[in-house]
């Protein structure tokens, strides 16, 4: 288990591009592609096809609600990092294992942790901090 400070060192800002997604709200607990959710769940597929579940207070904060099923992810900064050692995390939606220089992990907040694939992570989010003077030393 990672130390919430390690984010913050070598880390640095950045925010998921606003790209539309598509969601469900779950009628009943369950699991779908190892990602568990609970009644009332956003079952969200962002704009390459991932899974991924936020409940209603997060799906309200993080993403608009344009109607019909759709949704635009919010311009909220996160920190991130790609992983420097190889490790395990809590994240929201279960227990995740990520390893040094393939995933990246997104603190959106004090207590809610991504972790993304590197691939997967340079689709999504804006990279345009990474060798940018903020970053976090």
């Amino acid at each position: 288990m990672i130390n919430y400070n390690w984010v913050f060192v070598g880390g640095f800002l950045t925010f998921k591009i606003p790209q539309a997604e598509t969601y469900e709200i779950a009628q009943e607990a369950g699991t779908r592609n190892t990602i568990s959710f609970n009644a009332g769940d956003y079952i969200i597929t962002d704009s390459i096809g991932e899974l991924y579940v936020a409940s209603p207070d997060k799906f309200t904060k993080r993403n608009t609600d344009l109607g019909n099923g759709n949704s635009m992810p919010k311009k909220l900064l996160n920190m991130a990092k790609l992983a420097d050692e190889d490790g395990t995390i809590q994240t929201s939606y279960g227990e995740k294992s990520y390893t040094s220089g393939n995933q990246y992990i997104i603190l959106q907040d004090p207590d809610d942790y991504i972790v993304l694939d590197k691939v997967l992570f340079e689709q999504l989010y804006d990279l345009a901090a990474i060798d940018s003077p903020w970053g976090i030393e």
